[in-house]
C-alpha cells in the first residue's frame, strides 16, 4: 500500500492485494476473516480465450462491494483454483458457469468491535477516517470536545465500531471514541508515514475529497449498474438449478 495524501489535498485510498490482507488478519483489532469458498462463476463468452482472465476479472467485482452471502467486504482475494475442466453453458444466456474454489480476505465489522483508523478530514462536528485504508468510518462530536482531541490529518485514531451502515452495495462505519479518550487528548499514535508522502495515481485507486464529498451520481450510477448485473446474474442462477434439478 502507498501514498495516502497529495498536493492537491486530497485523500487517497489504496486497496492492499491478497498479501497485504492476509498479514493485516494478524493485527490486533482488524475484524478481518480469510474465508475459503466453492463458488460457481458466471463467465461472459468475451473470455473464452482466457478463462483465467475472466475469473479473475469477475472476482473484482466483488472487491470492496458488502456481499450479503459473505457477511462483509471483500478487501482481497487469492489462491484461486479451476475445479472443473469444462464450464457448463445456461439456456441462450451469454455466459459459461465455471466453479472455483477461492480464498477471501474479508472485512465484517460488528457493532462494539474496536478498529484503528487514519483521520482523512476533520469537520466542525464530526470527524472521518480510513480503516486498513480503504473503508470510510466517522465519528460525531461536539466542536468543543472535537478541539480539545488536537486532531490531525494521518493521525491514527482507535475507536469503537457503533453503527455499521450499508447502502447500494457501499459499507461505512459509525464509531464512538474509546472511554479512555473521551476525557482527554488520543493518545499521539502519530502521521502515518504514507500521509506525508505525495500519491502515485494507479487504476486501482479511488479519490475521495478531504471535505465534503459529491457521491451520490456515483452511488446512482453504481447501483444501477448492480442492479442490471445482479438481475443477469439472479436469471443465470435460476436457469442453472433448473437445468440441475431435471
Amino acid at each position: 500500500m502507498t501514498a495516502e495524501v497529495d498536493e492537491t489535498g486530497l485523500y487517497r485510498i489504496d486497496v492492499p492485494n491478497f498479501v497485504e490482507a492476509k498479514k493485516l488478519c494478524r493485527r490486533q483489532y482488524t475484524c478481518l476473516h480469510v474465508e475459503q469458498r466453492r463458488e460457481d462463476i458466471l463467465l461472459p463468452y468475451r473470455f473464452l480465450m482466457d478463462i483465467h482472465e475472466g475469473i479473475t476479472a469477475m472476482l473484482q467485482e466483488k472487491n470492496l462491494v458488502y456481499c450479503h452471502q459473505l457477511g462483509g467486504v471483500v478487501i482481497a482475494f487469492g489462491n484461486v483454483r479451476l475445479l472443473q475442466d469444462r464450464a457448463k453453458v445456461v439456456d441462450e444466456l451469454p455466459v459459461l458457469v465455471v466453479t472455483v474454489q477461492v480464498e477471501y480476505v474479508i472485512f465484517r465489522p460488528t457493532i462494539g468491535s474496536t478498529l484503528v483508523g487514519v483521520v482523512t478530514r476533520i469537520g466542525a462536528d464530526y470527524f472521518g477516517m480510513l480503516v486498513h485504508k480503504c473503508i470510510n468510518a466517522s465519528i460525531q462530536l461536539k466542536k468543543k470536545k472535537l478541539l480539545d482531541l488536537l486532531l490531525e490529518v494521518g493521525k491514527q485514531v482507535t475507536f469503537i465500531v457503533k453503527n455499521v451502515y450499508t447502502e447500494d452495495g457501499l459499507l461505512s462505519i459509525g464509531g464512538k471514541l474509546q472511554p479512555s479518550h473521551k476525557e482527554g487528548n488520543i493518545p499521539n499514535k502519530g502521521v502515518s508515514q504514507d500521509a506525508q508522502k505525495s500519491a502515485v495515481d494507479s487504476p486501482l485507486k479511488h479519490t475521495i475529497a478531504s471535505g465534503n464529498n459529491n457521491t451520490h451520481d456515483d452511488k446512482r450510477k453504481l447501483k444501477r449498474k448492480k442492479d442490471k448485473k445482479d438481475k443477469k446474474n439472479n436469471l443465470a442462477r435460476k436457469k442453472l438449478k433448473l437445468d440441475r434439478s431435471t
